[in-house]
């Protein structure tokens, strides 16, 4: 879960305005929901690091989370800025 990237904020009002209470209500319950976003993405600049290293229990989960990686790398990033390397065994070449 990561915070919102942008602050919500109630709109100023003049001080005699009459607020329907249920809309005032939702509008509140609006900017509490969504201060913090669930199941988002991390980021992270890849150049801050010397390697990324991946551990998990689920073997499988973990190439999985390493292939989209490398994907996402190489699709967004300039050729002449990433290079991609596998070190695999000849049992694990076949899942990259």
């Amino acid at each position: 879960d990561q915070p919102l990237s942008l602050t919500l904020e109630a709109p100023e009002l003049p001080p005699l305005a009459q607020l329907d209470p249920v809309a005032a209500s939702a509008a509140h319950r609006f900017m509490l929901t969504h201060e913090i976003q669930p199941d988002l993405p991390l980021g992270f600049p890849l150049a801050d690091y010397a390697r990324v290293v991946l551990v998990g229990s689920d073997e499988e989960a973990v190439r999985s989370l390493a292939r989209s990686l490398v994907a996402s790398a190489a699709t967004l990033h300039d050729p002449e800025d990433v290079v991609v390397a596998v070190l695999a065994g000849p049992e694990q070449t076949a899942a990259w």
